[in-house]
């Protein structure tokens, strides 16, 4: 059967498109596969917490040949509103009906967490159509929530949910993930191996071509002779934004400048430690749209993501800072304590230990003393990496193989 006859479904309650949020990698896989040739559609829900502020997923949009359909849902703003998770139930049983939306019967559903009762769905409606399935899983639920102290393995609700991840690498025919290790995961579910395709976070070749400038009042708020270390991105609890702050007061007599450019649950709390320790060298920026992060990125001589020190991230981590970073070709200060480190492994920059500020601030220092030349060599090889590792073309490539057979 030809690409063009076949249909491919991708499930994503948290999906997003470019214009309404950070569009996402499981959109760029859907983007892709449309290039390939195939019939896509894009299952979102109406409305989540990561959309942009008042924003909702249109309920029916063509966008760079995907098919984008949102399923209704309960309107709500916080990661931790109970309305989230009413919502899992809301749009895990709709998907049984969804048939009513889509006319096209589907060859291959691929659908992706972090809630493990997509699965579920997947299942029943792969083995009703005759398709072949896909778990996607990004969020080791609820190994995760129970690293966050959010639940007990002792609770009703860590049982329902390891049944439902259980049922679900068990029935489908792939997993797949953006976390390396996650074959680790899936051997201490089943007690066996199973076929896994790794789908990293990644980045769009065409947007970045279509990088956007910055405004001046934005440009203007930079200092020009500073060395200028900065993060972009969410500022939510598990990106450890304390400990770079931290950094920035033992720092604050020195010639480097900290920036944070985003939003989240955190942001309020950093600019009170910052006030409260009368910081001068630190300067949060709003989010800007996506298609001005390379912007973003350009002003920074070092880009910074950090991580909390758990054993959350024993099956790898997915940022999408990390393509973003690599691709931009400056050097990468990673804080982070776990395996699979993606800025070891290119040889992009320095890795020091989660929640150690002391450790990021002799780090900064240490780049500070490195020659232009060398940090320039850092960057060079960080964008390799990402060229040969993370573009969403390529990416898309080892699920078409999948589809094809």
């Amino acid at each position: 059967m030809k690409s063009k006859d076949k249909v491919v479904w991708l499930i994503n309650e948290y999906g997003t498109i470019p214009e309404n949020g950070y569009g996402g990698r499981v959109f760029y896989l859907a983007k892709n596969l449309s290039k390939a040739g195939y019939i896509v559609y894009y299952v979102v829900s109406r409305n989540h917490h990561l959309l942009n502020s008042g924003l909702s997923n249109p309920k029916h949009k063509i966008i760079d040949g995907v098919n984008v359909v949102s399923i209704s849902s309960i309107d709500y703003s916080k990661s931790r509103s109970v309305k989230r998770i009413m919502n899992w139930f809301i749009f895990n049983f709709q998907l049984l009906f969804i048939n009513f939306i889509i006319k096209n019967k589907p060859h291959f559903i691929f659908a992706s967490s972090p809630s493990p009762f997509v699965g579920i769905p997947l299942v029943i409606l792969s083995k009703a159509y005759s398709a072949k399935s896909c778990f996607d899983i990004r969020d080791v639920w609820p190994a995760t929530l129970e690293a966050l102290g959010n639940i007990k393995e002792s609770s009703i609700a860590f049982k329902v949910m390891s049944w439902a991840e259980h049922f679900s690498i068990k029935n489908a025919e792939i997993i797949s993930s953006n976390l390396p290790n996650l074959p680790i995961r899936i051997n201490e579910v089943l007690g066996k191996k199973k076929k896994f395709i790794l789908l990293p976070n990644g980045y769009d070749e065409t947007e970045m071509l279509d990088s956007q400038p910055l405004s001046i009042d934005f440009k203007n708020n930079i200092p020009k002779d500073s060395l200028i270390v900065g993060y972009a991105g969410s500022v939510g609890i598990a990106n450890a934004l304390e400990y770079f702050v931290e950094a920035a007061f033992k720092l604050k007599t020195s010639k480097v400048f900290f920036i944070i450019v985003g939003e989240g649950e955190k942001l309020n709390d950093l600019k009170a430690l910052v006030k409260h320790n009368e910081l001068k060298n630190i300067l949060f920026l709003p989010k800007v749209p996506k298609n001005q992060i390379s912007s973003v990125l350009e002003i920074f001589d070092i880009c910074y993501i950090g991580w909390q020190n758990s054993k959350l991230y024993e099956y790898g981590v997915a940022p999408n800072k990390i393509p973003e970073y690599f691709i931009s070709g400056k050097p990468v200060l990673h804080s982070y304590s776990g395996p699979g480190d993606p800025v070891n492994l290119a040889g992009a920059g320095i890795t020091v230990p989660a929640e150690d500020p002391i450790a990021i601030a002799d780090a900064i220092e240490l780049f500070a003393a490195t020659s232009t030349t060398e940090l320039a060599n850092m960057g060079k090889k960080g964008r390799q990496f990402a060229v040969n590792n993370y573009c969403y073309k390529s990416i898309t490539e080892s699920l078409l193989k999948e589809i094809s057979h």
